[in-house]
């Protein structure tokens, strides 16, 4: 029996089966699978296997032996270079000393300080070459440092004895690092900063941006949330969402309060207490004239008779007393354009603890879609939900208490990733080709060129969105470029 593992012709020219056709027996009648018959079969089946795992290695071998030159290749190109500074000591038996910088280009390397071969100082990428040493067999101090160039902003290694400078013989030193005129430094280093910054405030980005083009209006209201098993007789507002007011228009309304022992004495909490506004201490009233349309809100601390005198002055009658947020809306005097959303709704009805709670926020004008939430730290109490498309307050509260809420109505047909994302790819392409800018390497310039011009096609075919703006600074930093061209390198 022959096999063919190569190619596997052996194994297409036999066919075994139940209807195979064999030798002195009619065509089409079962065949019995003897075990020399058997035993072949699964010789065949396992040299099929064994054929196609030797063409899957081979592919494999191929594709790694492509690999491997590509990584030769570019290994090749990086190369480091070593750069070298050699100095001949004259005396009984002269030597050599020789700075030696493995690198791809300038200083940034690693340096190898020698005397005849042997080591006498090592130092990283990014440390300097000045140091003091001394040589067995030459009572000289040697000292190597940095020297300026005449006429020239480089500088260059030098190496002294006892204070006299050493002439340097042989060696190459590295190429002179091309400094970019301030006319392109300027420019590239006012880009970055303003990058760095955008980067810096692209979290709040979001928030500036609602905020200059997002419609939306806000309601302060208090939302009083009552406990019937135990708040009998205790001391409690009976109102905390004041009646509203028109701007302008002189403003009175009357705190009331219930429980406790009266008299009652009310008092603001100066913190966050409106400017303008007054409040009787004794009886609770409030007044103003508001100036501008806006919601108001605000804490009074109240409290009752039911202590002395002197301990009504003490910090625990302070810690005892009951603090109440209020809210008042004011209305303005010229009713608001047709494209900003306005709540019509003044006030939140008060809730009782464990029983169905629904309130309908109302709102008029604007352009739908509309989106509800709340402002601030301050939430809903625990129970209550607010439907961010409907507005509709729903739930069975569970704790008592007053709750200052901000309620806010958004016109959701502005996204403020529109005006963000535009900037996303200039702002990266930028980032990139100034490098070669601030290198004074050409490829900058004309990577600039071709990005550019790939964003004018994505603009155009509208693939992606790319800002006008964008689009302008940058072919304003590419003509700056394009202006030192000849001086890079």
């Amino acid at each position: 029996m022959s096999v063919n593992i190569e190619g596997g012709a052996g194994l297409r020219a036999r066919q075994y089966g139940p209807m195979a056709a064999t030798e002195g027996r009619p065509t089409g009648l079962p065949t019995f699978l003897t075990p020399t018959r058997l035993c072949r079969r699964r010789f065949d089946a396992l040299a099929l296997t064994l054929d196609r795992g030797y063409k899957k290695i081979l592919a494999t071998r191929a594709v790694m032996a492509s690999f491997a030159h590509v990584a030769r290749s570019c290994a090749d190109r990086c190369k480091r270079i070593v750069f070298a500074f050699k100095w001949l000591l004259s005396g009984e038996t002269p030597r050599e000393v020789s700075l030696c910088i493995h690198g791809l280009q300038g200083w940034f390397g690693r340096k190898v300080l020698t005397c005849d071969g042997e080591t006498i100082v090592r130092r990283g990428w990014f440390e300097g070459i000045e140091t003091r040493f001394t040589i067995p067999g030459d009572l000289r101090q040697f000292r190597l440092q940095m020297v300026p160039i005449s006429d020239s902003a480089d500088w260059r290694p030098a190496l002294f004895a006892d204070g006299l400078e050493v002439p340097e013989t042989t060696g190459n030193a590295p190429p002179r690092i091309v400094r970019p005129p301030a006319s392109l430094y300027v420019p590239v280093g006012l880009t970055y900063l303003l990058m760095f910054l955008a980067v810096v405030m692209s979290p709040q980005a979001s928030k500036i941006l609602d905020a200059l083009y997002l419609h939306f209006d806000d309601r302060k209201a208090v939302l009083t949330v009552t406990d019937p098993r135990g708040s009998v007789g205790k001391l409690s507002f009976e109102r905390a969402q004041l009646p509203p007011a028109a701007q302008g228009q002189p403003y009175s309304a009357q705190l009331k309060a219930v429980g406790g022992t009266p008299p009652y004495r009310w008092k603001p909490e100066k913190k966050q207490w409106p400017k303008g506004l007054s409040l009787d201490e004794k009886t609770g009233d409030l007044s103003c004239t508001p100036a501008y349309p806006r919601d108001y809100a605000a804490t009074v601390l109240l409290s009752d008779s039911s202590k002395s005198k002197e301990e009504s002055d003490s910090s625990k009658s302070e810690e005892e007393s009951v603090a109440c947020p209020i809210a008042w809306v004011v209305r303005p005097a010229v009713p608001p354009g047709q494209d900003w959303p306005t709540i019509i709704t003044m006030s939140l009805p008060s809730a009782t603890v464990g029983e169905p709670y629904d309130c309908q926020m109302e709102f008029e004008r604007g352009k739908p879609p509309h989106r509800w939430k709340t402002v601030g730290k301050k939430r809903l109490p625990k129970g209550l939900k607010l439907d961010r498309h409907t507005g509709r307050i729903h739930g069975t509260p569970e704790e008592a208490g007053y709750y200052a809420l901000t309620l806010r109505v958004i016109d959701d047909h502005y996204a403020a990733s529109r005006d963000i994302v535009p900037w996303i790819l200039p702002i990266l392409a930028t980032a990139v080709c100034l490098l070669g800018f601030v290198s004074m390497r050409k490829w900058g310039v004309l990577l600039y060129a071709v990005l550019i011009v790939l964003q004018v096609g994505c603009a155009v075919v509208a693939v992606l969105p790319i800002s006008i703006i964008a689009l302008g600074l940058q072919i304003f930093l590419w003509l700056v470029g394009a202006a030192h061209l000849g001086k890079m390198h």
